[in-house]
């Protein structure tokens, strides 16, 4: 589950404007590995999880149990931390 952090902290590297459209969920043939996700550290992903959500993502730390960075909800954009094995797959 995401969890979102009231606070907004400036990140060192400011999210983009997410693009105006939502992806077709499309199944990575390469399986979600750690390595996988500290190459997406710092660009916008679109991301399905386990539980059924599905968001546009700026991940910008990643340690054995978390990914964090920003969600963008639609009106503007959340800190969030959640469990990367939730990640079902990504664009």
């Amino acid at each position: 589950m995401c969890e979102c952090i009231p606070q907004n902290p400036i990140p060192r590297k400011r999210p983009p404007v997410p693009p105006c459209f939502t992806p077709d969920f499309c199944r990575n043939d390469e399986m979600i590995s750690s390595a996988l996700l500290r190459n997406h550290l710092h660009h916008l992903v679109y991301i399905w999880l386990s539980t059924g959500k599905e968001f546009w993502m700026f991940p910008t730390e990643m340690d054995t149990n978390s990914l964090t960075g920003y969600l963008w909800d639609g009106d503007g954009w959340k800190r969030c931390t959640f469990d990367p094995r939730l990640i079902k797959a990504l664009y």
